[in-house]
């Protein structure tokens, strides 16, 4: 967590193990209650703004894709 932060992708038991571990000791639901409750906060979730829709070059692309997994694997990479 970074000083000054406003919103977090973690959860409330990550949260209390962060505290937990700086020497507070609190349960993840007074952490869900505290900011949730008292200060209307949430986890940020990511939303998609537009759609993706189509792509002309989509085929191709995937086609491409599966080329450069076809040949690192051959030589024994993991793709």
């Amino acid at each position: 967590m970074n000083p000054g932060q406003l919103w977090t992708n973690r959860s409330t038991r990550e949260l209390a193990s962060v505290l937990s571990e700086q020497g507070i000791s609190v349960r993840p639901n007074a952490v869900h209650r505290l900011l949730r409750v008292e200060l209307g906060l949430g986890r940020r979730q990511a939303l998609k703004d537009r759609p993706l829709g189509d792509c002309p070059d989509r085929d191709s692309q995937v086609k491409r894709i599966d080329e450069l997994r076809r040949h690192f694997t051959c030589w024994g990479h993991s793709a």
